[in-house]
């Protein structure tokens, strides 16, 4: 079935509009999203400010820092993701870092932390990992990313006393 542009237009493929949403298991509530259908694997990094709904599969690393992630129930992530909000209904072999919130459908299974500000677990859902559940989950991320770029660094030279 071809995706609609935002309009009604036929033929977008990354695109649906809200009508379509609805067509989705827990249908979005975001007005337009990147669409990486079943057929597709991505193996990388994906980052950007948009929407994205995965039917296919992605790996390596995910940002979608002012954007939304949903996993629909085919698909499949094994990255470390960090999205505004998030919304599993099919498998992720990482951490999330939710900074809106975290929510594992009936059909999510989840290998990896989940760190987040909101969470919501239907019955069913398979988790296994921690939450953290904190309040000010943005401040808590820049402190781990500052501390794991000083990790990165080089050591400066010094020269031994004589």
């Amino acid at each position: 079935m071809p995706m609609k542009r935002a309009g009604g237009r036929r033929g977008a493929m990354w695109n649906w509009t809200p009508k379509d949403d609805e067509k989705k298991p827990g249908g979005s509530s975001h007005p337009e999203a990147t669409h990486i259908g079943k057929s597709i694997v991505i193996k990388g990094e994906v980052s950007g400010s948009g929407n994205v709904y995965v039917a296919g599969a992605l790996e390596g690393i995910v940002e979608l820092l002012e954007g939304n992630l949903t996993v629909g129930p085919e698909g499949r992530i094994h990255a470390n993701v960090q999205a505004h909000s998030i919304v599993v209904h099919g498998r992720v072999d990482g951490t999330l870092y939710g900074t809106k919130h975290v929510d594992l459908k009936k059909s999510a299974v989840l290998v990896g932390d989940i760190y987040t500000s909101r969470i919501a677990i239907e019955e069913g859902a398979s988790l296994r990992g921690s939450v953290l559940v904190q309040k000010d989950l943005p401040a808590l991320l820049r402190k781990k990313v500052a501390r794991a770029e000083s990790i990165t660094e080089p050591m400066p030279f010094r020269r031994a006393k004589t």
